[in-house]
């Protein structure tokens, strides 16, 4: 692996620490896949801006564009950016006052994207759309509900999500349209990823130490075993040919389709990488969040 380079820009501002959440960077990869490992080279350190704060939830918005969470302007709320790749700019998408916005995610409703927003309380969790074209202050979805934690979009207007209930999280699957949801299963992981097939894969934590990863056909209501996590991990990124990676430590391990064996393909710890946790990739770039 060559040296890290350093995303620099001119426009980035201010530093800061939210001292209610972990100190986290975000990180960039180029990877192949010979069909038996996959190599990483290149590796780029993404939030040089904000280094000593919070940086996470990276989603591809394009092949060369980003939205990531980052406190970067407020210490004490988050914002999103949008990274552009390619020309190494930076943009601030969101600037809502005394309100954080979380998981950003362009593949909602047409011109629009969508988060999660922890309101002015403090404690209302709700789900929200905002125009990409800045020409309102958005919309809140599925009202019902002010306690949403993650979701993924789904097809037909469906949306998976899950609702934060004591100490666990619940999974859901509502429907846009009606505002109609219904409860599939208690007791699930934050990361919820859907496949090229239309499957819903996420993590069920059955106790504390039997975690594992499942699939969902929604429209059939049928669940699928794939596979135990690796101990205590419920990140996770679905690659192009099915195989799926997880972060455990500095590591990196790859499950191939129709395997039940994790096998180690990388350790990043000469690069200051602690403590993988969310993935993200596209085409033949690979983002990952470490914290510390």
């Amino acid at each position: 692996m060559k040296r890290f380079q350093l995303f620099l820009i001119s426009i980035f501002m201010g530093t800061g620490l939210f001292a209610q959440l972990p100190i986290s960077n975000i990180y960039m990869f180029s990877y192949v896949d010979n069909g038996e490992n996959i190599n990483l080279t290149d590796p780029v350190l993404l939030t040089t801006f904000n280094a000593e704060g919070y940086n996470n939830q990276p989603s591809f918005i394009s092949p060369n564009e980003v939205y990531i969470v980052s406190n970067t302007y407020e210490n004490d709320f988050t914002d999103i950016i949008k990274l552009d790749l390619q020309a190494e700019e930076l943009y601030r998408v969101t600037a809502t006052n005394g309100i954080s916005e979380f998981s950003p995610n362009q593949n909602a409703v047409k011109d629009y994207f969508s988060c999660v927003r922890i309101e002015a309380d403090g404690k209302t969790q709700s789900f929200w759309l905002y125009p990409k074209d800045h020409s309102n202050s958005g919309k809140r979805i599925l009202e019902t509900f002010d306690n949403i934690a993650y979701y993924q979009w789904l097809s037909g207007g469906k949306v998976a999500f899950s609702t934060v209930n004591d100490d666990q999280l619940d999974l859901h699957i509502g429907d846009f349209n009606t505002g109609k949801s219904k409860l599939v299963i208690e007791n699930i992981g934050r990361c919820l990823k859907i496949d090229n097939e239309g499957l819903l894969w996420f993590v069920h934590k059955i106790t504390e130490t039997s975690w594992q990863l499942k699939t969902y056909d929604f429209i059939n209501h049928k669940m699928q075993f794939i596979a135990s996590t690796r101990p205590g991990k419920e990140d996770f990124e679905i690659l192009s040919d099915g195989s799926i990676l997880m972060g455990e430590g500095s590591k990196l391990f790859l499950l191939k389709p129709k395997e039940n064996l994790w096998n180690e393909i990388d350790d990043l710890v000469d690069f200051g990488i602690e403590n993988i946790t969310r993935l993200a990739h596209s085409r033949n770039k690979l983002i990952l969040v470490s914290t510390k």
